[in-house]
């Protein structure tokens, strides 16, 4: 008897740590419930541009730009960032026609590449 009220003692005790440890605050949201424009500052950017349908394009141009971008994070002293993206053409084009472009956020430190580096990585 002895026991089964320490079981559910236990279990009482440890569902309620499980409930008050997985309360959560998203308060800190809150601006992302409104859409908005927002500003930002000019960054460097290893840019990647292709033409053609997302679904069949955006892995290739990935693949390119992160070959592109560890070849030269090393040198550079770059950190990971996430990969951004966006279409410059009119939705109503067929997608087949879309001109993506898949990004890299670099930092300060540079300034320019050398056109060996656009050669190697444009044909690709």
């Amino acid at each position: 008897m002895f026991r089964e009220i320490k079981l559910k003692l236990n279990t009482i005790f440890i569902s309620l740590l499980i409930l008050i440890g997985c309360e959560k605050n998203y308060s800190s949201y809150d601006k992302f419930s409104e859409p908005s424009i927002n500003n930002y500052s000019d960054e460097m950017m290893l840019v990647f541009e292709i033409k053609g349908d997302p679904n069949e394009t955006a892995g290739i141009a990935f693949s390119i730009l992160y070959k592109a971008f560890y070849s030269i994070k090393r040198e550079y002293g770059l950190e990971n960032n996430p990969p951004l993206a966006r279409w410059i053409t009119s939705i109503e084009l067929p997608r087949e026609q879309w001109i993506g472009q898949y990004a890299i956020k670099l930092n300060q430190k540079v300034k320019s590449l050398p056109d060996e580096f656009y050669l190697k990585y444009k044909g690709n």
